[in-house]
């Protein structure tokens, strides 16, 4: 079938004319085809079909009409859908689809500058009309939108074959088809300028120029507007006689650019960024260190540009221009315009040189898109002929890359950053969702066959793309070391990157052919000023503050550090703690060696040590008060600096600044949940602690997190002896609350604890009274004192006045202890929730896993059990990410509780077993956990018949309890215990045991429902007399005696 309807309807089918007769069948057929392939209601067809009314009876009307058209060519042509009718043909059996394919397919043609396609392609698409479009229906309401839209793309398929032609050379032919188009629309500019270009071309100059003042004046006089930038310039071009205006230039060319050998990884985002920058700008320019892959962006947004607009795309490269007169000749060259136009003759002695004027005319009628690659050693010429340029051609775009600026009006700066690397992968998949892992993947699999991301090699992958900052260079440059390393000696190899990333392209520039070339040429670029400041700031391992920079490297540093982040050597970034300037590791590294040559690296390195311990000092009782968020993110901003002056400290035997800083940091690590590194810290500090201050010694003994017990012998005691011998008693708190703190970190008896802190709940310090309370409270607690509630109210209040987050949040943790073991659900629950609120403001991530699993212990224990499961959730993928083994393991017990009191045995024996083996070879900080976990392991197997094991797990809970030495937590074992006597029919012991165990406040992990049943069972086996008298008894023992008793038992 073929359809026409590009002039009076006509249709064909096998190669014979169709007559399709009256005037509605052919508006039926129309609206059809102008639809082809898609269902038109009924309701529409009735209403463009009978415009002025429909008849009584529109539906069988239309059927009608459908079933005469139907009869005229074809049943098969026209499908009955429901509420409608479909035209069942291909799209191009539409004249008017064909048309429309034939004009894009020529219009694709002539942005690509192949002339002679876009005209035979665009001829073809004309040649389909055979009149006005829809001529039948001209007049009908519903073909008035189709109309006018054919004509308007008749138009400009018109318009685009004549431009065509005219790089062809056609003008002859062209004239009276222009003159007749003109008649018709005789202030189309675009028409004037290709009249203008014929006319010219046809030797006739003053004609063309005659054309142009009449079209001015016109426009002036009955529009009021000036000329538009295409007839304009094409005026101008006529006027200088360029022969530019015969044909366009180029020969057909359209871009420079060459295909890409490999592929573009990673660069997603920067791509939609930098074409919405250029869709919204005339100047960007892609900034970024050396390296970064500056160029290969620039060429790949480019590479789109020709395919999705009709730009030409130019790339100029200027890495091999080395004076800035022949910036214009390197422009010049990749141009190459017709012979003439740019060079001006010898004049006065002066050689030939390129004449600007020459080229801004050229490019003054086009739509240009001009890359200008590695600008920065030639920035000032670059932003003087940009600024020309793009204030004369307004079809013009300027991409530019460089490592600074051009700095003039319209510049839109685009920081080409890093790729993406991966934080700490551990997974392939994982680590492949970071670019920079993926671009190493890419080029070591073109040197390596068959080489991928593995589960072995993956740790290794990741460190590299790290280490090397995401830079696609030196990643580029790694991968191909390949050749002779495996990925871990790579990444070992990494200290010494300058010697080990050679061997780039040969091909390439040889700056890129090396990393040290890359950072060379940077350096080389700046001021000696410059060059002075950066290898100073080579100090900083985690960057500097302003204040930071001046006190270490100069006073007068604000200028150079913009210059620096203006030449990309520095990066700028607006951090909680404030501005903050920072180096790439390559270009420190770097630095660092020039530092070294410089002399002054070690005066640099003291200057640095003193500025952030003077730092960490200062911060140090900040953190125990209203402003300890404040500090706790500068420290936390500072904290490679500060881990830079303990290593310098350290190496340099500076026993003094070593301690003082463990000093300082101690309760910054304990905050921050980083007690681990703390104690390594403290450790190699205090190995070199003689002639360290006696103060500064006990501090960093208490607060580094050292397991003191495993220190030798009476170390902590000597050095709190020696301190207090020298006088100097000082105000810190932990100096003030030193002996119940060394009795705390030596794990002595928690009654003697709590005697020790007893002497300074009355201390006029809030923070020091508050930390007595609390640790008073604490060990209270252990022993089953019910004082302690009333220590953590004390605490509480005393901690918010002193403002101090931590010890609000630590009181709330313990207050709500007590309320669970008490049923007090919903206070519990909000002191849970308000810990947890003050934790997270705090920025204490550690301490959420932990208060989430006790939150959720509450919302279960409360009938709120989704709330609990998805809290439980939270804390357990919180804990595995970071590490909190006890956590996990807390979470496991009360899921497999949760499962065996709903009668889930297999569910239940799933999670305890997975919190035993978690706890298995627990240290003496988890024994309370051990025995929860065993003793829940013991009720389940009890439950299930398997008395033997119920015994084995009781007996061993017991041991772990009493290793804890805290009291709930043997009082839950002996309820354990007396559950598996009552199993055996042995009540009366179950009852003793069961009365001792009240007196104890029994801790979490054994549910009212628990305790409620043994103890049934218990009065049900004796009476409830019986039952009185023995548990009596039971309350009346001794722990010892108790302990000892239930260990019979078991």
């Amino acid at each position: 079938m073929e359809f026409r309807i590009l002039g009076p309807l006509d249709v064909w089918r096998d190669g014979r004319s169709i007559e399709v007769r009256g005037a509605r069948l052919r508006a039926l057929l129309i609206i059809l085809g102008l639809n082809t392939g898609q269902v038109v209601p009924a309701d529409r067809l009735i209403g463009d079909v009978w415009p002025d009314g429909a008849p009584a009876d529109a539906v069988n009307a239309l059927h009608s009409l459908v079933s005469r058209l139907r009869a005229v060519i074809g049943r098969d042509v026209i499908d009955s859908r429901l509420g409608g009718y479909l035209l069942a043909a291909e799209p191009d059996d539409l004249d008017a689809n064909r048309f429309e394919r034939l004009a894009a397919a020529g219009q694709a043609a002539l942005a690509g500058r192949d002339h002679a396609r876009a005209a035979e392609l665009l001829g073809a698409a004309l040649e389909l009309w055979r009149g006005p479009a829809l001529l039948d229906v001209a007049e009908a309401l519903f073909a008035q939108g189709p109309i006018a839209r054919l004509e308007e793309l008749r138009l400009s398929a018109t318009k685009d074959r004549i431009e065509a032609d005219l790089a062809l050379g056609r003008h002859a032919a062209l004239l009276p088809e222009l003159e007749t188009l003109l008649a018709a629309r005789p202030l189309d500019e675009r028409l004037r300028a290709f009249q203008m270009r014929v006319l010219y071309a046809s030797d006739r100059q003053a004609a063309a120029l005659e054309v142009y003042r009449q079209t001015k004046q016109a426009l002036a006089d009955e529009l009021g507007v000036d000329p538009s930038a295409e007839l304009e310039t094409t005026y101008l071009a006529v006027l200088r006689r360029d022969p530019l205006v015969r044909d366009g230039g180029h020969g057909g060319r359209r871009t420079n650019l060459r295909a890409s050998l490999t592929s573009f990884v990673g660069r997603d985002a920067e791509m939609e960024m930098v074409e919405r920058h250029l869709a919204e700008h005339r100047l960007v320019t892609l900034m970024g260190p050396g390296g970064a892959g500056k160029t290969r962006l620039a060429r790949e947004v480019g590479a789109r540009a020709i395919e999705h607009s009709r730009d030409e795309v130019w790339l100029v490269e200027l890495a091999a221009v080395t004076e800035p007169a022949d910036v214009l000749g390197a422009m010049a060259a990749v141009l190459h315009p017709p012979e003439g136009i740019l060079l001006t003759g010898a004049r006065d002695g002066v050689p030939p040189a390129f004449d600007l004027d020459r080229l801004v005319t050229m490019l003054a009628t086009r739509r240009s898109l001009l890359i200008l690659d590695n600008c920065e050693h030639v920035i000032e010429e670059v932003a003087r002929l940009a600024e020309v340029l793009l204030g004369s051609c307004a079809g013009l775009r300027v991409l530019a890359t460089s490592r600074e600026s051009l700095n003039i009006a319209g510049e839109r700066l685009a920081w080409v950053p890093p790729l993406m690397v991966p934080a700490d992968a551990t997974r392939p998949a994982e680590a492949l969702e970071a670019p920079a892992v993926r671009l190493f993947a890419d080029r070591a699999a073109a040197i390596v066959p068959g080489f991928t991301v593995s589960e072995r090699n993956v740790a290794g992958v990741a460190r590299i793309c790290r280490r090397l900052d995401g830079m696609p260079l030196a990643i580029e440059l790694a991968a191909a070391q390949l050749r002779v390393l495996s990925v871990e000696q790579l990444a070992e190899r990494l200290d010494d990157r300058f010697r080990l990333l050679v061997g780039g392209s040969r091909t390439a520039f040889a700056r890129h052919q090396t990393l040290r070339a890359v950072v060379d040429w940077s350096w080389e670029l700046l001021e000696p000023a410059e060059q002075v400041l950066l290898r100073r700031l080579s100090v900083f391992a985690g960057g500097a503050t302003l204040q930071s920079a001046e006190q270490v490297a100069g006073a007068d540093v604000l200028p150079l550090l913009g210059a620096l982040a203006d030449k990309s050597l520095l990066q700028v970034s607006r951090e909680p703690a404030g501005i903050r300037y920072r180096m790439l590791e390559t270009v420190r590294l770097y630095a660092l060696e020039r530092l070294a040559e410089s002399g002054e690296r070690e005066r640099l390195r003291r200057a640095h040590a003193a500025t952030f311990l003077a730092l960490a000092e200062r911060a140090e009782p900040c953190l125990r008060g209203p402003d300890q968020v404040t500090w706790l993110d500068r420290l936390t901003a500072e904290h490679d600096n500060l881990r830079a002056a303990l290593r310098q400290a350290i190496d340099d035997h500076d026993a003094g600044s070593a301690v003082r800083l463990v000093a300082a940091l101690g309760w910054y690590w304990r905050l921050t949940g980083a007690r681990g590194e703390g104690a390594e810290w403290a450790r190699q500090a205090l190995a070199v602690a003689e002639g360290a201050p006696p103060d500064a010694t006990v501090l960093a003994l208490l607060l580094g997190g050292l397991d003191l017990g495993r220190e030798p012998a009476g170390r902590a005691r000597a050095a709190v002896a020696a301190w207090r011998a020298a006088g100097e008693p000082g105000r810190h708190p932990y100096l003030i609350l030193a002996d119940p703190a060394l009795a705390i970190a030596l794990k002595e008896p928690p009654g003697h604890i709590a005697e020790l802190a007893s002497r300074h709940v009355a201390d006029p310090d809030p923070w020091t009274r508050a930390t007595a309370l609390l640790w008073r409270g604490m060990r209270r607690l252990d022993d089953a004192d019910r004082q302690a509630a009333a220590d953590f109210d004390a605490a509480l209040a005393a901690f918010r006045s002193a403002g101090d987050r931590w010890g609000m949040a630590s009181a709330l943790r313990a207050s709500a202890e007590i309320a669970f073991v008490r049923r007090e659900y919903d206070r519990a629950r909000t002191a849970y929730a308000e810990a947890l609120r003050l934790s997270d403001e705090l920025g204490a991530r550690h301490e959420r896993p932990g208060l989430l699993f006790y939150l959720a212990t509450i919302q279960i224990e409360h009938g709120e059990r989704e709330a609990g499961l998805a809290s439980l959730h939270e804390a357990r993928a919180l804990a595995e990410d970071m590490g909190q083994a006890s956590t996990v393991a807390g979470v496991h017990l009360l899921l497999g509780n949760l499962a065996r009191r709903e009668g889930d045995a297999d569910r239940a024996h799933e999670h305890l077993t997975a919190a035993a083996a978690i706890v298995e070879d627990a240290d003496a900080d988890l024994m309370e956990l051990r025995s929860m976990v065993l003793t829940s392991l013991g009720l389940l197997h009890a439950g299930q018949g398997r008395l033997e094991q119920a015994e084995e797990a009781h007996g061993r809970a017991l041991g772990a309890a009493v290793r804890s030495a805290d009291v709930p937590v043997i009082g839950a074992v002996l309820i354990g215990l007396a559950d598996l006597a009552a199993r055996r029919g042995a009540h009366e012991r179950a009852a003793v045991l069961l009365g001792g165990a009240a007196a104890m406040a029994p801790g979490p992990g054994l549910s009212p429902e628990d305790l409620s049943a043994i103890t049934r069972a218990a009065v049900d086996g004796l009476g409830r007399a019986a039952f009185d008298r023995l548990s009596a008894r039971g309350r009346t023992m001794g722990r010892q005696e108790l302990i000892a008793y239930g260990g019979a038992a078991s």
